[in-house]
């Protein structure tokens, strides 16, 4: 059995699930080719009508997609076609659909409730030209095993069907409020078409092992699936081998710059420069240096949680197994399968001879940078240049406030205002001292995907951004909340006339000290003043942080904090007088998808990539990560074409891979169980991406430097 999308597909029946519907066990949502129901659909960039299908002249509902906006979509509410919100008396929400076009097309379906506005439950599928499917999602309040976003598959012998078991974000189903029926960033115009909507019950398995003794799905076999610690041994011999074959490509220079570009001074540290048009990192030695790598090159930090869910796992190690120290017992009990399968490979000194493997591994398959989230060890081996995570433990801030799962949860920045701020970015990098001065050492990040925005505008309004909850959320007890505030005073004097530009009701600037609320009328009255005080806050945090770390070592690289999807052009164009490079976490199929090129062209600074992967479902894991390819030829053929675009744009210099190995097949702590290693849970190479990235790499400084206007090969004349 091939795992696809966390998906199961099967073969068709006639009729869909007939037995069910006798048996009592569906219930009609409503007829969605009712045409008094076209009036209540909400269309964004679709259109909608009822026609006839099939021999029967059955009523269908036609549904055509546009591709103007990324994610055009049809939305079906409670309130609207007045169906019951409350769907807690079954297991799934069944959508039965055809696609009459001539190519496959991608359909992704999610449901809201009233747990949480901001984030559903949702999942896509392929549908063939001309076919028919019945898709199932599960509408379980927590659905399948706790801690883990991918789910191990459902067998199917009901039809065409596609059972999507993700449990991830909870659901109220006694409190649906809308589901609706997208196409995720569509080239061109689709259509579908929409059949039936019921809830159903499915019959499922009894709890049953699927964990082996590796950490691996005991339910299908593939290619290198480990089967023995002989095998493990074998594979660590035949590896070696492969390896001493295959060492650092010989037109790196010592640090992996281009031994054969047009070569600049040697400084001694890593630098940037701008040639012929195209941000380059130069390497200590003056060969220009583009920085490709993988992050989480560490053997640690890779345990998953036992707890309650003892029964996923065949075996667990007891009493005195050698590797009883991987399997930590008590109330919060874990197993680190992949360390128990290192030393399994390697012996007692694993950690020694895995960080040694690593390393020829990575020159191999030609990256030249050991990226974000490595164990300080690796990097400290220094034969391979690394970058290093600051993350600053200096006061923060609330800046952003949201109910997940029926908790608050809170977003924390860094409060830049604070006068022991500076002092604490220095105090961790002292605490490296082996990093100041390192040759080998590429650059900093200062901090991780911060929030500087905590909304989306199509489905929230405006922008939330810093100064909303860092005004309303705090309170004088922080130092940004009495900055704000005083810089509000200095521009309106009186607290009236505040009122009056912001539609308030404040009696004093003393009440604004306080926690408080404005509603998203104000927040849009206030516009100005927000992107003022926001622009405030980013010229601090980064002048700050900037200062701090060249005070500490003038020579180093400042990297920035790695935005996320969450950015505003402003707060960028600050980052770029602060930051030597700039960095973004880019999961997207190509790094030109997002606005970071235009705002890199308009304000003319380099970038550095500091996350992207892509994952499939033919090796044994339940979840692709946050980019899908079908299969792990196409995650290969995707990376190369990703690292490619990246070299090409004159604004990029690097792009590193997360991350090392895929993630535990039951989730690590927030539950991610992602295929986007390297290598497996069995430290095992996946052979399509190592042997892609190899051959990606050996071309990859020709690709960079090709320019119309240059020649950036070596000319073997002296240093520029």
């Amino acid at each position: 059995m091939n795992i696809k999308n966390a998906l199961v597909l099967c073969t068709l029946s006639s009729v869909f699930a007939g037995d069910l519907r006798a048996q009592g066990r569906i219930v009609e949502l409503f007829d969605p080719a009712a045409p008094e129901n076209l009036a209540a659909y909400h269309l964004h960039d679709c259109t909608a009508s009822v026609i006839k299908e099939g021999k029967g002249d059955d009523e269908v509902l036609r549904i055509e997609y546009g591709h103007k906006v990324e994610w055009p979509s049809i939305k079906l509410t409670a309130e609207a076609l007045n169906f019951s919100p409350d769907w807690s008396s079954k297991r799934y929400l069944a959508v039965t659909l055809s696609n009459p076009g001539r190519e496959p097309v991608t359909v992704g379906l999610r449901i809201d409730s009233a747990l949480d506005h901001r984030r559903g439950r949702q999942d896509t599928v392929s549908i063939d030209p001309s076919s028919t499917i019945r898709w199932l999602i599960s509408i379980d309040a927590d659905a399948g095993i706790i801690g883990m976003r991918g789910q191990p598959p459902v067998a199917s012998d009901r039809g065409r069907e596609i059972i999507s078991t993700v449990n991830y974000p909870p659901l109220d189903n006694r409190a649906i409020t809308h589901f609706q029926l997208f196409m995720p960033k569509p080239e061109r115009s689709h259509t579908i078409l929409l059949h039936k909507l019921n809830l159903i019950d499915y019959e499922h398995e009894g709890k049953q092992a699927f964990v082996d003794r590796y950490g691996q799905y005991n339910g299908t076999q593939w290619p290198g699936k480990i089967s023995s610690d002989d095998e493990l041994k074998s594979n660590a011999g035949t590896e070696a081998e492969f390896l001493k074959k295959h060492p650092m490509l010989s037109h790196y220079s010592r640090f992996g710059g281009w031994k054969d570009g047009l070569r600049q001074k040697a400084s001694g540290r890593f630098r940037v420069k701008k040639i012929a048009g195209k941000w380059w990192l130069i390497d200590p030695e003056g060969y220009l240096f583009w920085s490709s790598g993988t992050t989480g090159v560490r053997a640690g930090g890779n345990a998953t949680c036992v707890g309650r869910r003892r029964f996923c796992f065949n075996w667990l190690p007891e009493g005195d197994d050698p590797l009883a120290p991987f399997y930590s017992r008590g109330k919060n009990s874990s197993m680190d399968f992949f360390q128990a399968n290192l030393q399994r490979k390697y012996g007692p000194d694993y950690l020694n001879t895995f960080y040694d493997v690593s390393i020829r591994r990575l020159q191999s398959w030609g990256m030249n940078t050991i990226a974000n989230w490595s164990d300080e060890q690796v990097c400290r081996m220094r034969r391979v240049p690394y970058v290093i995570p600051i993350h600053i433990r200096a006061k923060s801030f609330v800046a952003d406030s949201h109910r997940m799962a029926g908790l608050t949860k809170l977003k924390h920045f860094p409060d830049p205002f604070d006068p022991e701020y500076e002092e604490s970015v220095a105090e961790h990098l002292r605490g490296m001292r082996d990093c100041i001065g390192d040759p080998w050492l590429l650059g900093v990040f200062v901090d991780n995907e911060l929030p500087w925005t905590s909304a989306h505008p199509e489905r929230d309004g405006p922008w939330v951004r810093i100064p909303v909850p860092a005004l309303c959320v705090n309170g004088a007890e922080t130092h940004i909340k009495r900055v704000l505030i005083a810089e509000l005073r200095g521009k309106y004097k009186t607290v009236d006339a505040l009122n009056k530009v912001w539609m308030t009701r404040f009696v004093s600037w003393d009440e604004m000290l306080e926690p408080l609320t404005l509603s998203g009328a104000q927040v849009k009255a206030a516009e100005k003043d927000i992107l003022a005080l926001e622009a405030m806050i980013a010229e601090c945090y980064f002048r700050k942080t900037r200062d701090a770390l060249k005070r500490c070592d003038p020579e180093i690289l400042y990297l920035g904090p790695r935005f996320s999807g969450r950015f505003t052009p402003e707060v960028v164009a600050i980052a770029a007088k602060y930051c030597d490079v700039v960095s973004f976490n880019i999961y997207e199929y190509l790094p030109d998808m997002r606005q970071v090129d235009e705002l890199a062209l308009a304000h003319d600074f380099p970038v550095i990539i500091g996350e992207f992967h892509f994952g499939a479902l033919d090796r044994g894991m339940f979840h692709t990560g946050l980019r899908k390819a079908d299969n792990q030829a196409e995650r290969a053929r995707k990376y190369t074409e990703y690292v490619e675009c990246a070299a090409r744009a004159s604004w990029c210099v690097g792009a590193h891979w997360f991350q090392y190995k895929d993630q535990p097949l039951t989730g690590r702590g927030d539950g991610e169980n992602y295929n986007i290693g390297f290598i497996t849970e069995t430290d095992s190479v996946y052979p399509e991406l190592s042997s892609a990235a190899r051959e990606l790499h050996l071309r990859l400084y020709e690709t960079r430097a090709a320019h119309p206007n240059s020649d950036l090969r070596s000319n073997n004349a002296a240093p520029q």
